[in-house]
């Protein structure tokens, strides 16, 4: 869980990063573990993950800051 409020603290204040941004910004390593939280938050509904224009996946928080 404690990945999970990282994560999306990182996305209120940086929208749109990949998950490799998110790993050097979080210190969460490897990037594999980033984009399994990701997932799950995606899949809860908690973040979008997108194609950007860049061709990578960018993450983006959904919802109100708790």
């Amino acid at each position: 869980m404690e990945n999970d409020n990282l994560l999306l603290f990182l996305l209120r204040r940086f929208p749109g990063l990949d998950d490799d941004e998110l790993s050097r910004l979080s210190g969460l390593t490897p990037v594999r573990r980033v984009k399994r939280v990701c997932r799950d938050l995606a899949t809860r509904e908690l973040l979008e993950r997108r194609a950007g224009p860049n061709g990578r996946i960018g993450n983006y928080a959904l919802g109100p800051e708790p």
